[in-house]
């Protein structure tokens, strides 16, 4: 067999047939797409600089560039043969080989039995001589470069000639064509009154003012809901104002505002002062002896009064939110309170001895506050019983058989379940 089949000197003309059309076709699609991108950059020097003008280029020269791909597509699979016709174009092209190349290609790929190898080698090595002397690249298309370089030559000194009549312009036009939503104009931010202290429950009204930009500002918070920004119309420069109602601020937050990808800094709300009690609700229950109704009652200390041996369960309101509330009582440990709010916490207190409770409340924030508070226990005994007998007055003189008219009054601070008489007669009289 020779060093060079006949199918390897085929195959590998074939391929060069194939890169040369490849290449021919990618040059058409090339040029177009050149020619859509200088049109686009020179819009972008004339037209007003916007996002939807720069999304409108970028769409023309994106046409243009598709509209010459899908053309040299079409044009490259309606030129591009198969092995087998370009076999007849081989034989079209060369008679001289024709039957020299059937009779080898036929004996390679099916021996016949009656053939001797050295009779199909002899073939096939003459075939390949003749191959290769055969101008098979006359076959091959030409690639044809001028009108895509012309283009691209075009293309250069169009750019060349705008970038030197107005640079930055064209540097932008450039830039907006890959980012057409950089062409939107820049945006500015400033917002009042930034960090603040206020006193707990105060409201706030945060103003945003925004240059460049239509959008709805918005206000985030830690762990909370954005407020709805209300806006305040346009001021001088072209400034829209946007205002964001905080209130109740009852804890220390902080927040910033975003808009069209701009952001302001972090600010913060700190709260004046250290927690403060606002209000107190007390529910006493008696002891089961006693057998009163629950008691209700509201304040704005904790001082706690009530029969011996009651339990009081308190609700104490603060004037920010607090992350401890503990109580300390005379004579035994702290007690941890919980929370019904952040604000309002309950504890319960057993009302054993006269003294005093401590009340810690510590706030939350980045630099959480403590206080401390001093309420009065004051259990109240049970006083005896009262009785006053009217009727007789005194000692009486009756004679045998005689009645005697009672008319006692009993009274006791928690009431009376039962009264009873006691009497004795002398028996000798």
């Amino acid at each position: 067999m020779p060093d060079d089949p006949v199918r390897q000197i085929l195959t590998r003309h074939f391929g060069r047939l194939r890169a040369a059309l490849v290449v021919r076709q990618a040059l058409r699609a090339a040029a177009p797409a050149v020619l859509g991108l200088t049109l686009a950059v020179a819009l972008g020097v004339w037209l007003p600089v916007e996002p939807a003008t720069a999304w409108m280029r970028a769409a023309a020269a994106l046409a243009a560039a598709l509209v010459g791909l899908a053309r040299s597509l079409i044009e490259l699979r309606r030129a591009l043969p198969g092995f087998d016709r370009y076999l007849e174009q081989v034989e079209g092209h060369f008679p001289a080989v024709r039957s020299w190349l059937r009779n080898a290609l036929d004996l390679e790929a099916h021996p016949a039995a009656h053939t001797s190898p050295e009779l199909a080698a002899a073939l096939a090595r003459e075939t390949a001589r003749r191959l290769e002397g055969t101008p098979l690249a006359e076959l091959r298309p030409r690639i044809e470069p001028r009108r895509p370089l012309l283009a691209l030559a075009t293309a250069l000194a169009v750019f060349a000639v705008l970038g030197a009549v107005a640079p930055a312009r064209v540097q932008r036009a450039w830039a907006t064509l890959w980012n057409p939503s950089a062409a939107a104009p820049d945006v500015r931010l400033a917002v009042e009154p930034g960090s603040v202290r206020l006193t707990p429950g105060a409201a706030l009204a945060v103003r945003a003012r925004v240059w460049g930009s239509a959008q709805r500002p918005r206000l985030m918070r830690e762990g909370e809901g954005a407020p709805e920004a209300i806006s305040e119309g346009s001021g001088p420069g072209g400034a829209r104002t946007w205002r964001f109602d905080l209130t109740q601020l009852t804890r220390e937050q902080s927040y910033r505002v975003r808009v069209a990808g701009v952001q302001s800094p972090l600010y913060r709300i700190a709260l004046a002062g250290e927690p403060q009690a606002v209000s107190f609700e007390v529910e006493y229950q008696a002891p089961a002896y006693a057998r009163l109704p629950v008691q209700k009652g509201a304040a704005t200390r904790g001082d706690l009064s009530a029969l011996r041996g009651s339990r009081a369960r308190i609700e104490a309101l603060f004037d920010r939110d607090l992350e401890f509330v503990d109580a300390r009582l005379p004579g035994s440990g702290r007690l941890r309170w919980t929370a019904v709010t952040p604000r309002r916490w309950r504890g319960e207190i057993a009302l054993d001895r006269e003294g005093e409770y401590e009340l810690t409340a510590r706030a939350a924030g980045a630099t959480p506050g403590e206080s401390r508070f001093r309420y009065r226990i004051h259990p109240l005994g049970d006083a005896p019983p009262v009785l006053i007998v009217r009727v007789p007055p005194g000692d009486v003189d009756l004679p045998a058989g005689q009645r005697v008219p009672l008319d006692v009054i009993a009274q006791d601070d928690l009431g009376l379940s039962e009264l009873r008489l006691q009497f004795r007669t002398d028996a000798a009289a």
